[in-house]
């Protein structure tokens, strides 16, 4: 009787695994569209079979047990952009597929596509194409379950690339681009024409035991558990600080004011003196009695003639007058703002991720002030940033963000561009909450965090176009946004804290791998150091301004010796001479912001002939002349058009190209045929066209008469180059001034042939009160700080 129960037992198990073993999918067909169809079935994506890369052997035991690896290209749609990704392959030893496994999304890029995967010699490549061009070629070094990965970044626009591997290199040819591109996978060096590319390989990020902890508890618990759990921590412990506070000042507990009282920052435009502007005010403390130095602003760092950083505290809080807020504010006349991808954050849709690193040649690195972190503000990680040249995740309409412009602005605000990032955006960070509304005042809706304390940061632009930078280690939301409010701030946004690094450090790196950072307070959590091992966030660079031009290459620029305009010791305009086919062409630089640059039509031009303000500047303004240009005065043929605001003394033509003068923007350069309407503080004259984004042309090769000629040009950051060279044709001017980055040139002759000249306030050829010819001036003004708040939509 037993032994039929054991039989009839074993029968039914039998039948059970029959049953089961009938019930899975047969293997796939031992072909690679058999195993494209598997992979695709456990990835949950399409699998391009022609895309599938068998890593090395593994013995037959280990590749029916544990599987053999298998790179592939998937899309989670057909004909969508395509991701890199790994997983183990189970095999039979005659090699019949039967089991997929640990399947990983490598790259995992939704607005980028990869494409040309290849395996040779254990190095797999791919490139990445995105936002309509190839931003990278990746080599991933296989070895086991570890790889080493090497990005090679593009720095120029590339629609199409061919790629080719050996077992030690892989090369990159570019359609225009007659050197290719070699890297050396044993090496490690890469070979390509100066700027065109840049090798990156990845690294581990830093990360602190407090941040590798909320990182994993993220992922296994999820950003809501983990944030409800740490906020119930803070809160606890911010109950336990206030009642022994409280025990301990019984009767000696600081009063604070009935209504917060803000320091007085003037508007930067509207300011009559540098003094209005900086340095930063005193700001009034919330408390009926301020602590010594409470909202005194003193000198924290000094690079030039006078300090670049200012700190202070403040007592944001009434419930906690212990909790202090250090606020540091920037000279943003002295400095400039860059931002760092992190290696982590934000997590990339649009191409490898960053490399978390300070980059740079000797010069650049040397003039960096300080860092301060950005990081996760939020709990989104992929969040709009574009920074090192390269967009990896593009941006948000109207979201919140901290923009750098080529030509040194800092922009804080809502995003003015749509979807795209412009040529003009070099930087740029989203993921942001504002903390203030438009009167300045905290946005409680923003800063729901009421009594979330816990270490805080952020960072706000002022109405006289500095930035301030916050930080606090019991600061909630609303602590953090009032802080801001009492220091004049016009828009704050908030930064990394909590888990995350928070802080600012002051720099000086002497190369990219090594340097000195001091926290500007013992309690800020950012690690400077990393930013030179790696920083798992991205983070912010205070620089000084690169006022001086780099190109041409080679070129040594220096201060020009006349006058500069306001503060002197701030280079506006730089000259020097560059070497072109046995000649040497003069070269001025007047700086974006430094100079308001005017026209006054001579006595000789038609059109002005009779009038009174012919000739000369009115008294005011002629006072602060830097610089006048020779423009000579049209003729019959070809009579040039010139328009003062609505005034056209001479009609402006479609065959010319059109010098437009602004007041308080930099002059812009109009093609022949291209049209606009000019404001009434706008003006405008037309020029000979010498060369644009085509080249040279036919005009600037013209041979004449043998004289001192000068030509005029506007890079893409607003700086204007002007060249000057005794010849008989102006091509070698064109030429330099391209050399120099101009976009457009034009030559400064209306058509008269006058002999070119240069007149410079502080030199033996002064500007005159009068001239007969139309001449530029260049009058000085004082230089306003670069940060300013963008509108809301």
């Amino acid at each position: 009787m037993h032994l039929r129960s054991r039989g009839a037992v074993r029968a039914f198990v039998a039948t059970l695994s029959l049953v089961a073993v009938l019930a899975k999918p047969p293997p796939p067909e031992p072909t690679l569209p058999g195993l494209a169809a598997l992979l695709g079935e456990r990835s949950g994506a399409t699998v391009e079979a022609e895309s599938i890369a068998w890593e090395p052997r593994r013995n037959v035991l280990a590749e029916l047990g544990w599987g053999r690896r298998v790179l592939f290209l998937a899309s989670p749609r057909s004909g969508g952009p395509r991701d890199v990704y790994r997983a183990s392959v189970r095999l039979t030893p005659s090699g019949q597929p039967i089991a997929v496994s640990s399947v990983t999304n490598l790259t995992d890029t939704p607005d980028a596509d990869e494409l040309g995967l290849t395996l040779e010699g254990g190095v797999a490549t791919f490139a990445t194409a995105a936002l309509g061009s190839i931003v990278a070629v990746t080599a991933l070094e296989i070895e086991g379950a570890r790889h080493e990965v090497t990005d090679v970044f593009l720095n120029v626009p590339a629609e199409e690339a061919t790629l080719a591997r050996d077992e030690g290199s892989l090369t990159l040819r570019l359609a225009l681009h007659a050197e290719p591109i070699r890297y050396d996978f044993a090496r490690g060096t890469l070979t390509s024409e100066p700027g065109v590319a840049r090798a990156v390989r990845r690294v581990t990020p830093r990360k602190g035991l407090t941040l590798a902890f909320a990182d994993e508890a993220r992922r296994s618990l999820g950003e809501t558990a983990t944030s409800l759990v740490a906020s119930l921590g803070r809160g606890g412990r911010d109950a336990l600080r206030r009642a022994l506070y409280a025990l301990t000042h019984i009767g000696r507990k600081p009063e604070p004011r009935g209504a917060v009282p803000k320091a007085r920052v003037a508007d930067a435009k509207s300011a009559r003196r540098l003094e209005d502007v900086w340095p930063p005010p005193r700001v009034p403390s919330m408390f009926a009695r301020a602590e010594p130095d409470e909202g005194a602003f003193r000198p924290l760092a000094t690079r030039g003639a006078e300090p670049c950083l200012y700190r202070t505290f403040l007592r944001a809080d009434p419930l906690r007058p212990y909790a202090r807020a250090v606020v540091v504010a920037m000279d943003m006349r002295q400095l400039e703002l860059g931002l760092v991808a992190g290696a982590d954050l934000p997590r990339p849709s649009a191409g490898p991720p960053g490399a978390g690193r300070l980059s740079g040649d000797r010069e650049t690195l040397g003039r960096v002030v300080a860092v301060f972190s950005g990081g996760r503000a939020a709990a989104n990680d992929r969040y709009g940033l574009r920074a090192g040249g390269r967009t990896l995740v593009p941006p948000r309409p109207n979201a919140v963000a901290v923009a750098e412009l080529a030509r040194g602005e800092t922009l804080v605000g809502p995003w003015p561009f749509g979807t795209e990032a412009p040529e003009e955006v070099s930087s740029f960070r989203q993921g942001l909450g504002a903390l203030l509304d438009a009167r300045g005042e905290p946005r409680r809706g923003e800063t729901r965090a009421f009594g979330d304390v816990r270490v805080r940061s952020g960072l706000c632009a002022t109405p006289a176009g500095h930035l301030y930078y916050a930080f606090g280690e019991r600061l909630d939301g609303h602590a953090l946004a009032r802080a801001f409010a009492q220091a004049g701030c016009a828009f704050a946004v908030e930064l990394a804290g909590g888990a995350e690094p928070a802080g600012m450090a002051l720099a000086t790196v002497t190369a990219p791998e090594s340097g000195r950072f001091t926290a500007i307070d013992p309690a800020m959590t950012f690690d400077g150091a990393s930013v030179l091992d790696g920083a798992s966030r991205d983070f912010f660079v205070v620089s000084l301004r690169d006022m001086k031009p780099r190109r041409p290459n080679g070129a040594v620029w220096q201060p020009d010796p006349g006058a500069q305009p306001e503060p002197a010791w701030i280079t506006g305009i730089f000259r020097t001479s560059v070497p072109l086919g046995g000649l040497s062409v003069e070269l001025y630089s007047f700086e974006n912001g430094r100079v308001e640059w005017r026209l006054r039509p001579g006595v000789r031009e038609p059109g002005a002939k009779g009038e009174a303000w012919a000739g000369f500047l009115p008294d005011g303004d002629a006072d602060r002349a830097l610089a006048t240009l020779e423009l000579g005065h049209t003729t019959v043929t070809p009579k040039l058009g010139l328009a003062l605001g609505a005034t056209e003394p001479i009609t402006l033509k479609d065959a010319f190209a059109t010098l437009v003068l602004a007041p308080t923007e930099p002059p812009r350069i109009l093609a022949p045929g291209e049209s606009t309407t000019l404001r009434a503080d706008e003006q405008a004259v037309q020029l000979p066209l010498l060369a644009d984004a085509g080249g040279v042309s036919e005009r600037a090769r013209d041979r004449g008469d043998l004289r001192t000629r000068a030509a005029l040009g506007v890079t893409r950051s607003g700086r204007v180059l002007v060249a000057l060279l005794r010849h008989d044709s102006s091509d070698p001017l064109a030429v330099a001034l391209k050399d120099a980055g101009a976009e457009r040139v034009v030559e400064l002759d209306r058509g008269s042939h006058h002999p070119a000249f240069v007149h410079r306030a502080g030199t033996a050829t002064p500007p005159t009160r009068t001239y007969e010819s139309t001449t530029l001036w260049a009058l000085g003004r004082p230089m306003l700080p670069g940060a300013r708040v963008t509108s809301s939509p």
